[in-house]
């Protein structure tokens, strides 16, 4: 069984992941240091993008910035399996 070199676990993500910079088309997982998300065009790494996603579970809404460290073209026109580090995220706590 191959050893798990993941510094934090993995979680899924349940909504919407949106930003009004970039198109999202959807979250894949997210953890403390960063989020996988699949988008629809390459970006340089680096690229800041401020979104906002939540998480299984949990009621509230996560703001956060963070910056492209890897991209990989799916072999699907317009399709990028896309990894970010946070770089600030914020919780905004819904009444229930």
């Amino acid at each position: 069984m191959p050893r798990e070199n993941r510094r934090y676990e993995r979680y899924e993500v349940s909504g919407a992941v949106q930003s009004k910079s970039v198109n999202i088309i959807r979250g894949i997982n997210v953890s403390l240091s960063g989020i996988r998300i699949l988008m629809d065009k390459k970006l340089d790494n680096n690229h800041v993008i401020d979104m906002t996603f939540s998480m299984p579970g949990i009621t509230n809404i996560f703001a956060a910035e963070a910056k492209v460290v890897w991209q990989k073209p799916l072999g699907v026109e317009n399709k990028f399996d896309t990894g970010l580090v946070f770089n600030k995220i914020n919780v905004d706590k819904r009444k229930e």
